[in-house]
């Protein structure tokens, strides 16, 4: 399950329509990566519960994106910090 905080995009995403959108080829790219790492779905959250992702991509509007692997950048270490896992959440 990958979540997303826009139900429209969600919606486009689990669609096996045909989409109009301006955006069809970007969708397309992502069904079809999707695809080859198996069975997943798309499904939409509530902004609060998405708050890292929303910050990370205010920062990638500023120019400041990149990928990293196994440790968390100093640049938005503070957004990983903040979150934090209620009792009921489930860590896998």
């Amino acid at each position: 399950m990958v979540e997303v905080d826009c139900t429209e995009v969600a919606a486009a995403l689990n669609s096996h329509d045909m989409l109009l959108s301006r955006l069809c080829f970007l969708y397309s790219d992502i069904k079809t990566q999707a695809t080859m790492h198996g069975f997943i779905t798309f499904g939409s959250t509530e902004r609060g519960c998405n708050s890292i992702a929303h910050k990370l991509a205010q920062l990638a509007q500023h120019g400041l994106t990149g990928i990293w692997n196994g440790t968390v950048p100093e640049s938005i270490l503070c957004f990983v910090l903040s979150d934090h896992v209620t009792p009921n959440s489930v860590v896998l």
